[in-house]
């Protein structure tokens, strides 16, 4: 026992540790016959060491020609540990005094400090799958008939925008393998059979749309634009080119893979079978990956018993109120609302539990940023963080594209090295879009700190 709390002193210890540890180690391997153990006994209210016990020769007194010698420079040795222990030395299995600890509260200052100018945002912080810290500020909507602001929160809901992605990413993979089906195989069995399909469509695979290289270039995403772009050569070469239309087939392809049998009986041309995919498409999202994260009735709309964070314009007066609408015939590569806290639990669930993707399904997601986005998923001083982001803009000025005076909303989610996890929001947009993964990630490296 003696030995081994000596070797763990020299390994782990302060260096007046590690050096009367060697001269106890050379001590005992000297002296000692057989396997050394030190005992104690209690006498008159007092602990008080008595002899080294060797296996194979009984009892001796430290088993030295000179034992007075030997215990008393074995316990100058101990009391020099013991006392180097009590002034202030860290512990034996303690962090080594050089290692940073991750403070939640300051991710949190560090992203408000690059929020400034934002008319409202929440902030919500997972440690270990547990809230670490939360942050809103400014207004979710002004209530046109009042007059009066409703503050923004993290339990306000806000259209996700593009961060749905991620989410119906996780669907996929998941159906993926409940079916059987190969992340390379091609996407056109699970298109409607009523759709007429060119062969360049028929040609993409799963991987090739939870990549966006699947050569699609369309980013309306109706019912007409995808049974268009299903038809049709494709716009451009099967490299990088983000287009939501590649996420919106899922709207479409999802349902199939849920309820194969279902769908074939409900497939007809018309209006009503793709109300009926827009409604399956929630409910297999619901199943698959809101029940198992513990959140309820998630859908593509405003829901008018909830607060919803509508888009505003920082530039400029008024400020211009944008309600970004019903987006259930639109979605799949959009369009859920969520509140910032859902984010975030969406994100735990995800990260710390096997709730909503296996260990291995989760690391194909990751492996092939599936659902996450390459800017999103960047390099740290602690390691790699993967993440997604959403954006919606209103061109209040007409010009063409985002500048001064337009109405928009930012999203971000992530996980990153240490069990942490963020959702963010912001209802409203500058002069240009906010770069939401350089502020997060520099956030983020700064909220560790010495302890």
């Amino acid at each position: 026992m003696i030995t081994c709390f000596c070797e763990r002193l020299y390994v782990k210890g302060n260096c007046l540790q590690k050096f009367c540890a060697s001269i106890l180690l050379a001590l005992l391997k000297f002296y000692s016959k057989g396997a050394l153990q030190l005992t104690a006994v209690s006498g008159k209210g007092k602990m008080k060491f008595v002899t080294f016990t060797n296996n194979s020769e009984g009892s001796a007194s430290f088993y030295s020609p000179k034992p007075f010698v030997m215990k008393s420079i074995y316990f100058l040795l101990v009391g020099t540990i013991l006392l180097s222990t009590m002034t202030g030395c860290k512990k034996i299995l303690g962090k080594k005094s050089n290692s940073k600890v991750f403070k939640a509260d300051l991710f949190k200052l560090n992203l408000q400090a690059q929020l400034n100018g934002a008319v409202g945002y929440a902030i919500v912080i997972n440690q270990n799958g547990s809230l670490a810290d939360s942050a809103s500020f400014g207004i979710a909507q002004q209530n046109a008939s009042s007059g009066t602001n409703i503050p923004a929160s993290v339990y306000a809901d806000i259209n996700i925008a593009s961060v749905t992605k991620a989410l119906t990413g996780m669907a996929v993979i998941k159906l993926l393998e409940q079916n059987s089906v190969p992340l390379n195989s091609s996407i056109a069995p699970w298109l409607p059979s009523v759709w007429t399909v060119s062969g360049a469509v028929s040609n993409i695979t799963f991987h090739e749309l939870l990549t966006h290289t699947s050569g699609i270039r369309q980013s309306i995403t109706s019912w007409d634009s995808l049974r268009s772009v299903a038809a049709r050569p494709l716009a451009g070469t099967k490299t990088y080119s983000y287009a939501n239309a590649n996420f919106a087939l899922f709207r479409a392809i999802i349902p199939k893979l849920y309820k194969t049998n279902l769908f074939n009986n409900m497939e007809t041309v018309g209006p009503g079978f793709e109300t009926w995919m827009d409604n399956q498409y929630i409910t297999a999202m619901q199943e698959l990956v809101f029940s198992p994260a513990q959140i309820a009735n998630a859908i593509c709309n405003v829901d008018p018993m909830k607060t919803t964070m509508m888009a505003f314009n920082e530039v400029g007066t008024p400020l211009i109120q944008r309600n970004t609408g019903d987006w259930t015939a639109i979605s799949g590569g959009g369009g859920y609302y969520l509140s910032t806290f859902e984010m975030a639990k969406a994100m735990a669930y995800l990260a710390h539990t096997g709730n909503i993707l296996s260990t291995a399904q989760k690391k194909t997601m990751d492996d092939n940023l599936y659902g996450w986005d390459p800017e999103d998923a960047f390099n740290t001083d602690y390691g790699r963080a993967y993440g997604k982001d959403g954006a919606l803009f209103w061109d209040n000025n007409n010009s063409g594209g985002v500048d001064a005076g337009d109405s928009g909303l930012q999203t971000w989610v992530g996980k990153f090295p240490g069990g942490i996890e963020l959702a963010l929001s912001v209802n409203s947009l500058g002069s240009s879009w906010r770069n939401l993964p350089f502020i997060v990630r520099v956030a983020y490296e700064n909220a560790w700190v010495q302890p």
